[in-house]
């Protein structure tokens, strides 16, 4: 059995000393070692979580291919196991260097609110800070984190942390007004159902809620970091749809993947029509609030995604 390899550099060349060596010559042009290291270094070197987890990805899903060629199936396997835990080592200790960007979605944010404001749109402005009190769970299965760990989260392309899309607010805020109805002090002429606030494919609602992003981590530790690592154990997931259970085959296979961690401050913009009464805008505000309470995002049943309204611009 190889020695447990300390870093992902040390799984990259365990596993490469475990595959055939008539191998090595197919296998150079699907994932050559040296390309591999030099791809580890490049994400290290990123400070932009999402780019960084798609060149991890990238080294991840080589080590997984390269699993098949050895015959030694589990202890690659277990390789693969210890690099995707380095994997989100490494991912959560760079969360922790993101304190620049978040002073520039501090900035961004409330430019974007001086900006619309001036703008002479006939919108009135709902802008607020809400505090994740529970870990988050914002997935999006296009980044590299779903890659890796089968569970995505919400990475921004551009500025590299994770955020809250409007469509998830937005969504959330729909449903919870299908399943009340319009409150009746937002009952007028023009805004006679549903469709007339969040629109649809003939017509543009009356609401638009705006990306949520980042702008600082309350907490009181020493390193304030935007991610946390969890895990859920399946006890009977055997990797097939089968729904036959056999007891003697169950065993806990733990599942490890990034959250968003307590603590993070979102801002949140959300834009309504100039017609909709102060009343309406009001109660829409306190259905809101509702809701980041009740949690955002996925696993709200199990008491993740949970937000508390901090303070309103």
């Amino acid at each position: 059995m190889p020695r447990e390899c300390r870093s992902i550099d040390e799984c990259i060349d365990t596993l490469y000393n475990l595959i055939n060596s008539s191998r090595i010559g197919v296998l150079r042009n699907i994932c050559d070692r040296y390309e591999l290291h030099r791809v580890l270094a490049t994400a290290r070197a990123s400070v932009n979580l999402y780019i960084a987890s798609l060149l991890y990805s990238k080294v991840y899903l080589c080590l997984d291919n390269l699993k098949e060629y050895t015959r030694r199936r589990n202890a690659a396997k277990r390789i693969v196991g210890i690099a995707k835990k380095h994997i989100l080592e490494e991912l959560i200790k760079k969360s922790t260097m993101c304190s620049d960007v978040l002073s520039f979605l501090d900035s961004y944010t409330r430019s974007i609110v001086d900006a619309l404001r001036k703008s002479g749109l006939p919108y009135k402005l709902v802008i607020f800070t809400a505090v994740t009190t529970s870990r988050a769970f914002v997935g999006e299965a296009s980044t590299g984190i779903y890659n890796v760990f089968e569970h995505g989260i919400a990475l921004h392309p551009i500025y590299g942390v994770p955020y809250i899309p409007g469509s998830a607010i937005k969504g959330s805020l729909r449903s919870f007004v299908e399943a009340k109805g319009l409150p009746k002090e937002c009952t007028i002429e023009s805004l006679s159902d549903i469709s007339d606030l969040f629109g649809s494919t003939r017509k543009v609602g009356d609401i638009i809620v705006f990306d949520a992003y980042p702008v600082r981590v309350a907490s009181s530790g020493s390193l304030s970091s935007l991610l946390e690592p969890d895990v859920t154990t399946p006890i009977y997931a055997d990797g097939t749809s089968s729904p036959k259970i056999e007891e003697h085959r169950a065993e806990p296979v733990p599942v490890i993947y990034p959250v968003i961690a307590r603590g993070v401050v979102f801002r949140i913009i959300i834009a309504l029509h100039r017609d909709i009464s102060d009343e309406c805008r009001y109660t829409l505000f306190n259905w809101i609030k509702s809701i980041l309470s009740y949690g955002i995002g996925g696993k709200s049943r199990l008491g993740y995604g949970l937000l508390q309204v901090w303070d309103e611009l």
